[in-house]
């Protein structure tokens, strides 16, 4: 199967299962999000479908929109729908990283592999390669994804309620927001005008210091001026002492 330049991922996909109508499909991705399986929800309903993601952390399935979350619930409620895991911990780690849609059907199997993730990302906004491959190359990947279903691990109920956690945490984060408290009850200009008299005009503590200083320079001041004005009177009285003596 042949596909122009302008097809875009989300096409290619969408082209390739329905090529292949109601028969069960296989998908293998390295990551995948809520709203990717909202969207394979709504391409493979009425047909079975067996979803292999390699990396199953729960920060994939975090933010996501609240429609896509209970699409992404339904999709996993479904009785036709499995979902597994494949990774390993020992040294060296490894994990499932394969971007593969399979279909068989007696005597017909079709593979389109290639690069796209089952993301936003990966599906509508990358740029990415999705192809069909035949001969040797269709064997070869048949294998490969066959083997890979064969020692992996059911993971359908964790995932369901990794994602029902995050519907119940966003709840509780919108609960919280609703509740904002006065911006003047928590500044200090409030906790100040609380103590201020009723009457008269409000002075901040800042105004009353400069305050003081000012009177403190004031009085500095008049003492020096006295002082002068004094020391000014007694030289002048004791220059005329002077002048009267013989």
């Amino acid at each position: 199967m042949s596909y122009q330049n302008s097809y875009s991922t989300e096409e290619r996909i969408t082209k390739f299962l329905r090529s292949h109508p109601d028969t069960p499909v296989q998908v293998v991705v390295g990551y995948a999000s809520v709203w990717g399986l909202a969207w394979l929800h709504r391409q493979t309903k009425g047909r079975r479908v067996h979803l292999l993601i390699g990396d199953m952390r729960k920060h994939h399935f975090a933010r996501a929109s609240d429609i896509d979350k209970q699409q992404a619930l339904e999709f996993l409620a479904r009785p036709d729908v499995e979902i597994s895991n494949w990774y390993k911990k020992k040294p060296p780690p490894s994990e499932a990283h394969i971007k593969a849609w399979m279909i068989e059907s007696p005597g017909k199997v079709a593979v389109l592999t290639g690069s796209a993730n089952l993301t936003k990302q990966g599906i509508q906004h990358n740029r990415e390669l999705m192809v069909e491959p035949s001969g040797k190359d269709l064997n070869y990947a048949v294998s490969q994804i066959n083997q890979l279903f064969d020692d992996a691990w059911d993971y359908k109920a964790k995932l369901r309620q990794n994602i029902a956690d995050e519907i119940s945490v966003s709840a509780m984060t919108a609960g919280r927001q609703q509740y904002r408290p006065p911006a003047a009850r928590n500044s200090r200009h409030h906790r100040y005008r609380q103590r201020a008299p009723a009457k008269g005009r409000y002075r901040s503590p800042a105004s009353k210091k400069s305050d003081g200083c000012m009177l403190s320079l004031l009085a500095v001041t008049m003492s020096i001026a006295l002082v002068v004005a004094i020391t000014a009177i007694l030289i002048r009285t004791t220059f005329r002492k002077a002048s009267l003596m013989p």
